[in-house]
């Protein structure tokens, strides 16, 4: 009886705390860290916090007016466009402002490259970007970011501009022909209406209380944040000499192919530059003993970082056999159908895993196997060969963009970061078609798309 008298009024003084009404409220990582960020601090100072859905252009307005006490997270420009709005000066994340597009419609997907891009209606890291691109660029302003991928998926215009988390997760993991490219970073602040100023200094203190405490740091693991860095932090220098390996494509030639030529005219580092076999190439890799990898599919990344920018775009996976019953089998009935393929291309993480696989050491070996009968389907990229041969064709894999791939660490990531930059200003400042001999070559890179009539 005691006890439920207490917890009865227990409630009832949490009910009587006074209330703070916000926007809200949001359910991806970065949202959930800074509403549990702000329930613990506003608990501390004897608030709670009630959250009001409504779209994110809707919500400036309203708390503007006061008729919500304030904003959640809200870039710094803020204050200039909505001078009732108060800042509590707590960094509370970090978010990247992302231009995503389809690397085969626009290529690199530089700002320069593309003519209409849709984003959220509200998101005032986009009114700054492109306040002096406004007349070059189509904006389309929707409501929530569930309707801007939908129209970028439809292709209804070139890419979308959002903030990272904003995006779903494994957004870009879960098809390799999306490309990203970090315009700007922004630090994200809570604000309150100007009637709330001095309950601002006070939640300020005790967010920075809450940081000290490793309070915040516990949140930010939880909700897999990272903690911003101080704005005088210098980018961890890109090391004096690596290694790069890669197959021995004709594109890949150490002497005269376009891969190596691109890779170290964009990173501008001493590069010990090695042609082996892929299976070779990637063990390197793996091992360590080589610092870069270049011109695999997204699905090879060996735990490594992949470049947001391709360096060309593969031909069709094919399957080859003599007839199109066979291939017909290969497709309904692959448990009847032994497969053979050159070791080190991994093409049975394409495959359902009922084929019979046979990795043989080169083509020729694969050749030999399927004129003896020990194997019924040959799987590589179109050549002449196949055609000499008579064989049919079934495409298994449609062309799929080729990454540089750097190791996870730190010499990695400053890798990543000067190679994309690197390419890009390549791409954009047009020296890109210098780099190939044939027209075709150019083209089919997919870096620098053309439009029609261009």
């Amino acid at each position: 009886m005691i006890a439920g008298a207490c917890l009865l009024a227990s409630h009832w003084a949490f009910a009587q705390l006074p209330q703070i009404i916000l926007d809200g409220k949001g359910d991806e990582p970065a949202a959930m860290f800074v509403q549990a960020l702000l329930e613990r601090a506003y608990g501390n100072l004897g608030y709670q916090i009630e959250y009001r859905s409504m779209p994110l252009a809707r919500s400036w307005v309203e708390a503007n007016a006061g008729r919500l006490d304030g904003l959640r997270a809200r870039i710094d420009e803020a204050a200039a466009t909505y001078p009732n709005l108060v800042k509590v000066p707590f960094t509370l994340f970090e978010f990247k402002l992302l231009l995503v597009g389809d690397r085969r419609r626009c290529g690199a997907c530089d700002l320069s490259q593309i003519e209409s891009v849709a984003t959220v209606r509200g998101l005032r890291a986009v009114s700054e970007e492109l306040k002096d691109r406004l007349s070059a660029i189509e904006l389309v302003e929707l409501t929530t970011p569930e309707q801007v991928l939908t129209l970028l998926e439809g292709e209804r215009v070139d890419a979308i501009l959002l903030a990272d988390p904003m995006l779903p997760p494994d957004f870009f993991g879960t098809n390799p022909h999306w490309i990203q490219h970090a315009l700007v970073t922004y630090p994200d602040y809570h604000y309150l209406n100007k009637r709330y100023s001095p309950l601002a200094e006070s939640l300020a203190q005790e967010l920075m209380r809450l940081e000290e405490l490793g309070e915040v740091a516990l949140l930010r693991e939880r909700y897999g944040m990272t903690r911003p860095q101080p704005e005088a932090e210098e980018w961890i220098s890109v090391p004096s000499s690596i290694t790069a390996v890669s197959g021995q494509w004709p594109a890949a030639q150490a002497n005269s192919g376009v891969y190596k030529a691109l890779f170290t005219d964009s990173v501008s580092v001493n590069t010990n530059y090695q042609n082996v076999s892929w299976k070779r190439a990637k063990d390197l890799f793996a091992s360590g003993q080589a610092d870069v990898l270049v011109g695999a599919y997204q699905f090879e990344n060996a735990d490594g970082l992949l470049s947001d920018l391709h360096i060309d775009y593969q031909t069709a996976i094919t399957a080859f056999a003599k007839d199109n019953a066979t291939l017909t089998l290969f497709e309904t009935q692959p448990q009847s159908v032994s497969v053979c393929y050159v070791r080190g291309y991994d093409f049975d993480q394409l495959l359902t895993t009922q084929q019979k696989i046979i990795e043989a050491e080169d083509l020729s070996t694969c050749f030999e196997l399927y004129e003896t009968g020990f194997a019924d389907v040959i799987i590589d990229y179109p050549k002449s060969l196949f055609a000499d041969k008579g064989l049919q064709r079934m495409t298994v894999f449609e062309p799929q963009p080729l990454f540089v791939v750097f190791q996870n660490n730190d010499n990695g990531r400053a890798l990543k970061a000067s190679f994309d930059r690197g390419l890009r200003e390549i791409v954009v400042s047009g020296r890109l078609s210098n780099y190939y001999s044939q027209q075709s070559d150019y083209d089919s890179a997919k870096l620098n798309v053309r439009r029609e009539g261009e």
